[in-house]
């Protein structure tokens, strides 16, 4: 750290460390990121965020659509024509990662004891009885007895039966289920 004395330091810092424009120290390469979701997604919240100072806009690919993030990214490009400056887009992409599909009437709640099916059936959308596995490879190595994990473990289910494009499964522990949740199969 600069100091007020002379030579090897050791005193307290000097008032132009604080200062990034007269001592381009580690503050100056510090940046503000924010996470674009649900809440901030508008035109109107973007534009806040960046009137804020920041510097990183991170959108999250595992959720939303493709058209909603375009659209994200577009907000974002039309306030750097705005204020005729730069800004940073940083896109999170999770690696493959297994998801169910989404419920018809929004997130349903799984009691213990209850019996739920994933299936790969994609013309309906799931219900309190049933939710979208569009991955047949996770059937063919399922057996009775098999434990799924959804939504990182907060939810367990354990397969009483199963087939090609089905597992019929009873609720070890449940808990609120909503859409685009991860699937582990820890025993597989």
């Amino acid at each position: 750290l600069p100091t007020d004395e002379k030579g090897s330091g050791g005193g307290s810092p000097s008032p132009d460390f604080f200062d990034p424009d007269k001592f381009p120290g580690p503050f100056s390469k510090t940046k503000i990121v924010a996470t674009i979701g649900p809440a901030s997604s508008s035109m109107e919240m973007i534009e806040k965020l960046w009137l804020k100072g920041v510097d990183v806009f991170r959108i999250n690919l595992s959720h939303g659509t493709h058209d909603q993030h375009r659209e994200v990214v577009g907000n974002i490009r039309s306030l750097e024509e705005k204020y005729r400056c730069c800004t940073a887009i940083l896109l999170d992409l999770q690696g493959p990662k297994l998801r169910i599909g989404s419920f018809v009437d929004g997130p349903v709640m799984l009691e213990k004891g209850q019996m739920f099916t994933l299936d790969t059936n994609t013309d309906q959308q799931g219900d309190s009885r049933r939710a979208i596995l569009p991955h047949p490879e996770i059937f063919a190595a399922l057996h009775k007895g098999t434990s799924l994990l959804l939504d990182d473990g907060k939810i367990r289910l354990r397969v009483v039966d199963c087939g090609p494009d089905y597992a019929q499964c009873e609720v070890v522990v449940g808990g609120r289920l909503s859409e685009r949740k991860g699937v582990n199969v820890p025993d597989v």
